[in-house]
């Protein structure tokens, strides 16, 4: 990774966890009255998996960092599974006290509102959508873009074969 990506120990990008939204957050769920919740780690990954149901259907949210690349990334995927399903997303980054700007990928259309990048998007069965954010420098050319798709099945295979021992960090 570029010696420029942020550390561990630098102010924290999403201090709602801790504190109040105007914090930073970034909340992905759906519209309507949610039925039930369910959580799970893909096998023995950190990749998680939230599932959404409500009235109209439900949705799978997952999860993941790649471990590997030029661009730090975080990978966000709105699976449809059922029905079709009104989904509302919410990003507000507060890196470096909100000094530094990250990239969002994302094939739905977004709007700047109340400090917050937003947008509303619909999934039926069988659709994805993917959200990619990468920190990368800005005085930079633009990050290459993640395959969202590759850096899960990636990821997928880094912590499958890191478990069987395949795989030996360094730190």
């Amino acid at each position: 990774m570029p010696s420029s990506t942020p550390h561990l120990d630098w102010a924290a990008s999403f201090p709602a966890l801790l504190g109040s939204e105007e914090g930073g957050c970034w909340h992905i769920a759906p519209c309507g009255q949610v039925r039930a919740t369910r959580r799970r780690y893909r096998g023995d990954t950190p990749i998680l998996e939230t599932a959404f149901d409500i009235a109209e259907g439900s949705i799978r949210i997952v999860d993941f960092m790649p471990p590997s690349g030029e661009t730090p990334a975080v990978v966000r995927l709105v699976e449809g599974v059922r029905g079709r399903v009104h989904v509302h997303m919410e990003l507000r980054l507060r890196f470096g006290c909100g000094r530094i700007r990250p990239w969002l990928r994302t094939p739905v259309e977004t709007r700047l509102e109340d400090a917050a990048v937003q947008a509303d998007f619909v999934v039926s069965a069988g659709e994805l959508v993917p959200f990619v954010l990468t920190w990368h420098p800005s005085n930079e050319s633009a990050p290459v873009p993640v395959d969202p798709m590759r850096a899960l099945a990636d990821t997928e295979s880094f912590w499958t074969s890191a478990y069987t021992g395949e795989h030996v960090r360094s730190a």
